[in-house]
């Protein structure tokens, strides 16, 4: 009785530890390479025959019997043909038909090295260089934002006379005025404005930019002069400097125009339109209109992961939220190598920042239980980088399914890994033509 023979009569595999199955898929892996030692070139066929069906079967922990052992028995025009039938459909090739084409990888299974670039906030660089104050220029709005949603204290509407923000006595913002027929890029416009003019309520630097007047002395000598602005005087600069800074009106700008330029950096035309976004679309991660953007930032709190737009666009996804508190980190972190890794292969050489921030917005809260289970198993027992390989990982979700045990995602990833370098060392595609 063979190796594997007696793998199968020693009990049923679906109850056995992840140790039984390895030994299992061991057995067939070993008998595997034996045929292919003692056989003609064409028996290659056979033993990567029973690599990949162990390989499907045994990540699910049920014993695939007649398969591998018709793969290692049969002649190999038999294995070809049943092979073709039971692993791949219509397939030209045993490796193209499970996967194992696109598995074979720029970077070889199990030798992930370092992602080129591991994202803005990648674990380990030093918090205080890489929290650049780019990455806030949105939070005023957001927080505006969210205090209207959550009736905290502004309010919006739409009025019959022009469009305008409306202060309180001690310089806060009461509430944003909307002419109607405003377009919604003009409304995101005056809810930014109102935000970035509202700063002079809590932030001294903001309040004293906008707190003084340049003029001209009166008398023989004409100079330039600063006085202090009364209450309506402040509010007016911290609105017009607001509207110049969104909208890059260099010619009426002020000193209020440069707190902002000094405190977020320039507003370019692309992260106006950013802002644009965050502010009409409620669907998108970074929008304090979307409900869950709330949970998802408190679920990154929790995790010690950094607030940035792929991680927040990550932690909304419902798979994503319901991960037990101990794994919601790791799954994160892997989602993230993940999410950067189909950005490279999706998006076009050199897109900008902002356009795989909205990549992911739309992405990554769409991942399937499936591939967020999988991320975050594989991510726990071999490593986050490990999920950077995109094909391996949805190979292994394909298989495997939402519902299984941690240990059975690392298995399968493991048997497939073995398979795949098996296919590379034999080329089966005249078997199947």
């Amino acid at each position: 009785m063979s190796a594997l023979d007696k793998s199968e009569t020693a009990g049923n595999p679906a109850q056995n530890s992840e140790a039984s199955n390895s030994n299992l898929f061991s057995a067939a892996f070993d008998k595997g390479l034996t045929v292919i030692q003692e056989h003609k070139v064409e028996a290659a066929a056979v033993g990567t025959a029973a690599l990949a069906a162990a390989a499907i079967v045994l990540s699910r922990g049920r014993v695939l019997g007649g398969l591998v052992r018709d793969g290692v028995e049969l002649e190999a025009g038999s294995i070809a043909t049943s092979s073709a039938k039971a692993l791949a459909p219509g397939a030209k090739d045993l490796g193209k038909g499970l996967g194992l084409d696109a598995m074979a990888p720029r970077h070889g299974l199990g030798t992930l090295g370092a992602t080129k670039d591991a994202g803005l906030f990648a674990r380990g660089l030093d918090p205080l260089a890489t929290y650049d104050k780019s990455a806030y220029q949105m939070v005023p709005a957001r927080t505006m934002a969210s205090s209207i949603r959550l009736a905290e204290g502004p309010t919006m509407s739409t009025v019959d006379g022009p469009s305008g923000i409306v202060f309180g006595s001690d310089n806060s913002i009461q509430s944003i005025r909307f002419s109607a027929g405003s377009t919604a890029a003009e409304k995101s416009d005056l809810v930014l404005r109102g935000a970035y003019a509202g700063l002079i309520h809590s932030d001294p630097l903001a309040a004293q930019a906008a707190s003084k007047i340049e003029g001209q002395s009166i008398g023989f000598i004409s100079r330039p002069i600063e006085r202090w602005a009364t209450t309506e005087q402040m509010q007016q600069n911290a609105v017009e400097g607001a509207r110049a800074y969104v909208e890059g009106d260099a010619a009426a700008a002020n000193k209020f125009t440069e707190f902002l330029t000094e405190r977020y950096g320039p507003m370019t035309a692309e992260s106006r339109a950013w802002g644009t976004k965050i502010l009409t679309d409620t669907s998108s991660p970074e929008s304090a209109w979307n409900h869950v953007s709330a949970p998802a930032t408190e679920t990154l709190i929790q995790a010690g992961i950094p607030i940035d737009p792929l991680h927040r666009a990550i932690a909304t996804n419902a798979s994503v939220l319901k991960a037990e508190p101990w794994a919601a980190g790791a799954t994160i972190r892997g989602t993230a190598e993940y999410m950067q890794a189909s950005a490279r292969e999706a998006l076009p050489a050199g897109a900008s920042q902002l356009g795989k921030d909205s990549w992911y917005g739309a992405q990554a809260p769409a991942l399937s239980p499936e591939l967020v289970k999988t991320i975050g198993s594989l991510s726990q027992s071999l490593g986050e980088k490990v999920a950077a390989d995109t094909a391996a990982v949805k190979k292994v979700a394909e298989l495997v399914g939402a519902h299984g045990k941690p240990e059975e995602y690392v298995t399968a990833y493991r048997a497939l890994d073995k398979t795949a370098k098996m296919a590379r060392v034999t080329d089966l595609s005249h078997l199947f033509k």
